[in-house]
C-alpha cells in the first residue's frame, strides 16, 4: 500500500483485499459511515499535538468509534497512527498494538453495492 498521511484506517475486506479511509476531525456534521471513502470523526479543537503525534484523548475516542463501527461490519480494522504505530482490531474484540503497520495487498478505493437482478 502506498504511503498515506496519519492517521488513517485500513478495512480489510477480504485476505490481501484492503479498503484506505483517509481520517478528518470536524466539530459538526456526518458521523462516520463506513462505506465513505472518508471517516469524519466529530472533535472540537486541535486534535494533533505540537510533535505532530494525535493527542491521547483523540487516540482514546477513534479507538471507541473504530470498535463500534466494526461490530456493524465485521471487517477487521488497522488504525495507523504512524510509521510505525497501529492497533489492529480483531472481529472478536481484541485490540493489538503494533510496529507493523499493514502492506501490500490490493487497495479498493470505493465499494458499491449492487442487486443482481431476480431470476424468474
Amino acid at each position: 500500500m502506498k504511503n498515506k498521511k496519519y492517521p488513517h484506517v485500513v478495512v480489510r475486506l477480504m485476505s490481501a483485499v484492503y479498503q484506505f479511509k483517509k481520517i478528518e476531525f470536524v466539530e459538526e456534521g456526518p458521523t462516520v459511515d463506513w462505506r465513505e471513502p472518508v471517516f469524519r470523526f466529530k472533535y472540537s479543537g486541535t486534535p494533533i499535538e505540537a510533535d505532530g503525534s494525535l493527542k491521547n484523548e483523540v487516540q482514546d475516542l477513534l479507538i471507541h468509534d473504530l470498535q463500534l463501527i466494526m461490530c456493524g461490519t465485521r471487517f477487521r480494522y488497522c488504525l495507523v497512527l504512524g510509521p510505525k504505530s497501529c492497533i489492529y482490531f480483531e472481529k472478536d474484540g481484541v485490540q493489538i498494538r503494533s510496529d507493523d503497520i499493514p502492506t501490500g495487498g490490493v487497495e479498493i478505493t470505493k465499494i458499491e453495492v449492487t442487486e443482481k437482478p431476480r431470476e424468474n
